[in-house]
């Protein structure tokens, strides 16, 4: 991932993480709505999903940073006791309602190209785990 595709990701990051109670909201309801099999999986409490979205997001931006030092962050989205493969079985489901969440949160800062720039961080972050570990 090159430099200003990295830059446009942080800065939009920034911006996005004093509203990331609204995000995670908006996130979790969406995602226990679109995948009801994770909803067991899924952290309940509001604080807990908040701080694992941030987790999650700040991993994605230290993977296409430093693809070196690989996490996954889907696994952080999940209850600690959840199984890896739940996840990675909806990556791409999980993937596109993110980053329409953020599109919403962000409103007017957001442009379609944050929304080609984090669709690829995702897709990017989701696989190198994979490819990097089988």
């Amino acid at each position: 991932m090159n430099g200003p595709t990295i830059k446009r990701l942080q800065l939009s990051f920034d911006a996005l993480r004093p509203r990331a109670h609204d995000l995670a909201l908006r996130f979790f309801e969406r995602l226990e709505t679109e995948l009801p099999q994770l909803g067991g999986m899924l952290p309940t409490e509001a604080n807990e999903r908040r701080q694992r979205l941030l987790s999650s997001l700040t991993l994605i931006i230290t993977n296409v940073s430093t693809p070196e030092c690989i996490v996954d962050p889907y696994q952080a989205l999940l209850s600690p006791d959840s199984p890896a493969w739940a996840v990675h079985d909806h990556q791409e489901c999980i993937s596109k309602t993110l980053v329409e969440c953020m599109k919403a949160v962000a409103g007017s800062l957001w442009t379609e190209q944050l929304t080609q720039d984090w669709t690829h961080a995702l897709t990017y972050a989701g696989n190198a785990p994979e490819v990097f570990f089988g």
